[in-house]
């Protein structure tokens, strides 16, 4: 039997993640660098129309992979031997490698699979794209991301606020943490990527804080 507050946390989270699936009803292709957008299907309660599910890549070869999408999803992900916990991978094309991280996934055969399965999803009519760049990221990413021919946001800290770029305030304390991270650990709904508000992002594309954060009513 499920304990009163797991029952409280799931109905939370439930009515929580309600207006993703009632409002989001052309649900786009997520383009993320990391684990973002595997959240964000999540909540929409969607199938993965993308490849970028529980993976990472650097800011640069993502930022590389998102200006020649096509190519590099026409080419071939090869198993690349590493000293880390997970498998990883190497697509070779004429503007750079790509190398691909893939640390939720328990062998490079199954990562394989998943990438080819969900690339076929992929509505090139219907793309957004984010980069979790980090506190640091440098002038010249920001810089090439702002040319990037998709609907976009950028999450960092240091960047200057721009109208695809947002800095949020975790990566700015003196314990640093991380998007994905929850607010409040005691009730894991809220998460500090949510400062955004996805669902207009999602929707048309537009980036602007939540209500919340703008009112002032989001505390930390």
């Amino acid at each position: 039997m499920m304990k009163t507050a797991d029952f409280v946390r799931t109905l939370c989270r439930t009515i929580y993640t309600l207006p993703y699936r009632i409002m989001i009803k052309d649900v786009p292709t997520i383009v993320s660098r990391d684990c973002i957008g595997g959240v964000l299907y999540k909540r929409m309660h969607a199938r993965f129309s993308s490849p970028t599910i529980n993976l990472y890549m650097t800011n640069e070869d993502f930022i590389l992979f998102c200006f020649h999408l096509k190519k590099y999803l026409n080419g071939t992900v090869e198993e690349e031997k590493n000293d880390l916990a997970y498998p990883s991978g190497i697509i070779h094309g004429a503007y750079g490698d790509i190398r691909l991280y893939f640390m939720h996934y328990n062998s490079f055969a199954e990562a394989r699979d998943c990438w080819e399965r969900r690339k076929k999803r992929i509505r090139y009519d219907n793309i957004r794209v984010i980069l979790n760049a980090g506190p640091d990221v440098e002038d010249a990413i920001v810089e090439k991301f702002e040319h990037l021919p998709y609907p976009k946001i950028l999450l960092s800290s240091q960047a200057e606020e721009k109208e695809n770029v947002v800095n949020l305030k975790c990566y700015q304390y003196e314990d640093k943490k991380l998007p994905l991270e929850y607010k409040c650990r005691k009730c894991p709904i809220v998460r500090h990527m949510d400062e955004v508000d996805w669902i207009k992002f999602l929707r048309d594309g537009t980036v602007r804080r939540t209500r919340m954060q703008e009112s002032g009513i989001w505390k930390d």
